[in-house]
């Protein structure tokens, strides 16, 4: 009777013990994900250039459009889109992905910088605006890089995230 009762108690056990080891997989390439990077940096760098054309108007209704007040719901929509593709990306648990958790901090963290000094300024100056938007550029480079490289577009043994909008002058 005792083997009978270890026997059932295995049988429960095994595919419990079996389930984690079958969930743990390596990140394939995701198009909607590489979709969602892009779609994000466009977001983001679409505003970034409006606010510096704005910013260095003479204009005073086209400067206006740059005040904190006019861009304040983009700051919301850019956080809620950074912490989704954050959960898509880090869904797959690997060494891949370990540093993604403090890649996307340290985006969030930009973001919110850039909020903070446009809610105190009103309206930042057009420079401070580019720099940032370099900044981002290069993070949204480095992500779509990762992405790409797992469909296997990126070349053998030449890992890249210099691209043209986020080259120094």
């Amino acid at each position: 009777m005792h083997h009978k009762r270890l026997i059932a108690v295995l049988c429960l056990a095994l595919p419990l013990a079996v389930l984690p080891a079958a969930c743990v997989t390596v990140p394939q390439y995701d198009a909607t994900t590489d979709s969602a990077i892009s779609a994000v940096q466009r977001e983001i760098d679409g505003r970034l250039v409006t606010l510096i054309s704005a910013a260095e108007s003479t204009d005073p209704a086209v400067r206006q459009s740059a005040s904190f007040a006019r861009n304040a719901a983009f700051y919301d929509q850019v956080d809620s889109d950074l912490v989704a593709l954050a959960m898509r990306m880090e869904a797959v648990q690997d060494r891949s992905t370990a540093n993604l958790p403090q890649f996307f901090a340290n985006l969030a963290q930009q973001m919110s910088n850039l909020k903070a000094a446009h809610k105190t300024d009103d309206i930042i100056p057009g420079p401070v605006v580019a720099i940032t938007r370099k900044q981002l550029n290069a993070n949204f480079a480095v992500l779509l890089t990762y992405e790409l490289s797992l469909k296997g577009v990126a070349s053998a043994g030449k890992a890249s995230t210099t691209s043209t909008a986020t080259a120094t002058q």
